[in-house]
């Protein structure tokens, strides 16, 4: 069965996050409250303004977001923050990318979604052709898609390890290293696009790591504080981007990643908690990145490779 993503309204763009409080024994002094409650009473405002996409050679990336408390996934439009489908889903929902550009995602063990991103070969270069989401029902397709993502295109195993507040990289080429955070760690991945770590820490702060020194080179707060547990809080890369979901405040962030560091875009306040993300639609990567490609973070091209 498909129905519509369970997105907030945009109008008005504001959620109500649950709030509660810690009472002080003295009436006279001043209610003490957590970090936690101090977000959960906070309205979260809805900026996710509709925009065309700004990645070069991206299929009008799209995420996939996980429901694990609904039973759901569902696929939404960076660009414009709309849901694109959702689809009911039995078992764990752990998202697995099954190819580099994320035409197939494994959603837990034994269900394929086919997100709907395709490229058409167009003179030297490939061009973007989006079709319809929608679930894989051969199983000899759901077979292959379970193997093929065992090859792990986007490194995910370079994060080795996370401890409180160490996490443990071992980049595709390098050296392995431990990095301690200011806090414990809430999620960590790898950045195949820029070749660093990110960790986000409890207290909503998103920190790249450089793999070479192990030192933290960009730190920006991006949510409250979090959930440290699984399904709390989830990153996925994407070239110019990096998105965060936040199952306390039901939010996805998108940070804008530069040579300049690090810094929040856009929100999307969701009516159900994301519990796992996925970002899908970017061009392939040939994992072999040099400094030029990333000059001023616009991925330039000839305006002739693009003229039809």
């Amino acid at each position: 069965m498909r129905r519509s993503a369970r997105l907030a309204p945009l109008a008005p763009a504001l959620a109500l996050v649950a709030s509660c409080s810690t009472t002080s024994p003295d009436e006279d002094a001043p209610a003490e409250t957590t970090d936690v409650e101090e977000q959960e009473s906070t309205e979260v405002e809805d900026t996710w303004e509709p925009r065309e996409s700004d990645a070069h050679g991206s299929a009008e990336p799209r995420l996939v977001v996980a429901d694990e408390a609904g039973g759901q996934v569902h696929v939404i439009a960076v660009s414009t923050g709309e849901p694109l489908d959702s689809f009911d889903v039995t078992g764990p929902l752990d998202l697995t990318s099954v190819d580099a550009d994320g035409s197939q995602v494994l959603v837990g063990d034994d269900t394929v979604l086919d997100t709907g991103i395709r490229w058409e070969p167009h003179g030297g270069h490939l061009d973007p052709d989006n079709g319809d989401p929608a679930l894989v029902a051969d199983e000899d397709e759901v077979t292959e898609a379970r193997e093929t993502s065992e090859d792990d295109p986007f490194d995910a195993t370079a994060i080795e390890s996370v401890d409180g507040p160490t996490v443990t990289v071992h980049p595709p080429e390098g050296t392995e290293l431990s990095v301690e955070l200011p806090d414990e760690v809430a999620a960590a991945t790898w950045d195949p696009y820029w070749e660093q770590a990110l960790a986000l820490t409890v207290d909503g702060t998103l920190h790249t790591i450089d793999p070479e020194s192990g030192e933290i080179s960009g730190s920006e707060r991006v949510t409250g504080a979090v959930d440290g547990e699984e399904g709390g809080a989830t990153i996925a890369a994407a070239e110019n981007h990096v998105y965060v979901s936040d199952a306390a405040t039901r939010t996805i962030v998108e940070v804008d990643v530069s040579r300049d560091g690090l810094e929040t875009d856009r929100v999307r306040v969701l009516d159900f908690a994301p519990s796992d993300l996925l970002a899908v639609g970017m061009e392939p990567l040939a994992h072999e990145h040099h400094d030029e490609e990333h000059d001023d973070h616009d991925h330039e091209h000839d305006d002739e490779e693009h003229d039809h």
